[in-house]
């Protein structure tokens, strides 16, 4: 997987924003999540595995024969379709002890000329230092100035998923960097900052509705950690949206609603409603966001809650 060439999971349920499927930093993210989920993307692999065979099949056996922790790493370039599984697998057997080594070829990565190649060695060695714990963490926020600004992003999903809190300071600057660029990257920042549970997240997504980016992820994130500040712009672009967009915003608005309670959501309508609005009117309408049920918000929005499930892999 790489910026440009990758595996993605079909698009769920929520696609009204122009970008049909989740990207790369997302894609990442769930190929990093925990183990079971890494195992559905090996799985979704294998069943292509006798075609991919024939273009990996000699790097596996390259990886399965090398004998020092430094010849595995020297192989993250090769580890491609079935190959990335047994460099992963071989990676992680080194546990902490390849962390210094890690360190050493991230920091190295910059003299790689091609750039699809440099790509794949960083997400192969960031992916990496997600099962090494707080080493991992330590060599990503040293290394972090160095790299380039994908490859930042990448590592600002790894830092959230290893629960860096001191690394909050990091992926906010980086989203206050980013979020005007045309590159979604700011993803990757943003997924780490929810899941560092940083109350900057709300903020950063406020921000990205009040400049109308759209992105993939942008109504799910919502639901995940939007708050009061999110309200006025998400009612903006509800009145705005046409079919299945007013859909997903209804159901990342009930998500914001429900999270920050009656007494604020009525607070924030009162902020943006004419004069003449009586109060009953605010109320009713917030009470159709806050009885929203849980369960269709949840279902909805599945790869944020849910995460990877077995039938969410285009193969």
């Amino acid at each position: 997987m790489s910026k440009r060439h990758k595996k993605k999971p079909a698009p769920s349920k929520a696609t009204a924003t122009r970008e049909r499927v989740p990207s790369v930093l997302t894609v990442f993210r769930f190929s990093v999540l925990d183990d079971q989920s890494r195992e559905m993307v090996e799985q979704a692999a294998s069943t292509a595995a006798p075609m991919l065979w024939l273009r990996d099949g000699k790097f596996v056996e390259q990886i399965r024969a090398a004998q020092t922790p430094a010849q595995v790493l020297d192989l993250a370039a090769q580890a491609h379709g079935l190959a990335e599984s047994a460099w992963m697998a071989r990676v992680r057997q080194l546990s902490l002890a390849v962390v210094p080594l890690i360190a050493e070829r991230l920091r190295a990565s910059r003299d790689i000329p091609d750039e699809d190649a440099r790509d794949t060695v960083r997400e192969r060695l960031i992916a990496a230092l997600r099962w090494t714990g707080l080493p991992g963490a330590k060599t990503l926020r040293e290394c972090f100035a160095g790299l380039d600004e994908y490859s930042q992003s990448l590592a600002c999903v790894v830092l959230g998923l290893l629960h860096d809190t001191s690394s909050a300071g990091l992926m906010w600057d980086y989203v206050q960097k980013m979020q005007s660029r045309p590159q979604s990257y700011f993803v990757g920042a943003l997924w780490g900052l929810i899941d560092l549970k940083d109350e900057r997240a709300g903020q950063a997504l406020a921000e990205l509705l009040d400049a109308e980016r759209s992105f993939y992820e942008l109504y799910g994130l919502l639901a995940l950690a939007g708050d009061a500040r999110a309200v006025g712009p998400l009612m903006v672009r509800l009145l705005r949206e046409k079919d299945d967009g007013k859909v997903d915003v209804s159901v990342a608005m009930a998500a914001v609603a429900q999270r920050i309670g009656r007494p604020a959501l009525i607070a924030e309508f009162e902020k943006m409603s004419d004069a003449d609005v009586d109060r009953e009117t605010l109320k009713a309408t917030a009470e159709r966001f806050l009885t929203y049920p849980v369960s269709t918000i949840q279902e909805y929005f599945e790869l944020y809650y849910r995460g990877l499930r077995s039938d969410a892999l285009n193969v």
